[in-house]
């Protein structure tokens, strides 16, 4: 990430967006770096481009989510991730049913639990069947880390930023607490 990326992510924050990532828990590195490369190409085949994040999920193992609601899955059944996402903003040439349904059919494709999503007012856990919940309703640089509000009584947090690009931006994070990879 560049400086000025965070701003970027706080700026686009209060217009639809999506945070998302093609990783999984069963994937390598190498091979997760590969699908999150191909969805790249998603993004930026509907005219949007991407912020690349540190994120943080509990991933449910494969099948766990069909039929089930978010607070219906045994914690227990969960495993912590962290992922490389990304922020896209929705691009201009597309209204919100149809970036909705875009990210519904990415999440599908990547095999996703749920992806997070804006429509600008709140910020909503979306899952594979579209089915929404809500999980805060702003960002905000003072409260980075606990950007987004908790789910099943644990933080989904804002982990970090991808590379700083100079020292000083190095010291920036590190004050704030902010990791990278």
């Amino acid at each position: 990430m560049i400086e000025g990326s965070l701003s970027r992510v706080i700026d686009h924050s209060t217009s639809p967006f999506v945070i998302l990532t093609a990783f999984r828990a069963d994937f390598t590195l190498k091979q997760n770096r590969k699908r999150n490369h191909r969805l790249e190409g998603e993004f930026r085949s509907i005219g949007a481009g991407g912020i690349k994040l540190i994120g943080h999920w509990q991933e449910a193992p494969d099948g766990i989510w069909m039929g089930h609601n978010l607070n219906e899955i045994d914690p227990n059944q969960l495993v912590d991730t962290t992922e490389e996402s990304y922020f896209v903003p929705m691009p201009s040439g597309l209204d919100f049913p149809r970036f909705k349904e875009w990210v519904c059919d990415v999440i599908n494709k990547y095999n996703q639990d749920a992806a997070v999503l804006s429509d600008g007012n709140s910020i909503n856990l979306i899952d594979k069947s579209g089915d929404l919940v809500v999980i805060g309703s702003k960002i905000s640089i003072d409260k980075v880390q606990q950007a987004y509000s908790s789910l099943r009584h644990k933080n989904f947090v804002f982990e970090g930023t991808m590379g700083p690009s100079s020292n000083a931006h190095r010291q920036l994070l590190k004050s704030r607490g902010i990791h990278w990879l």
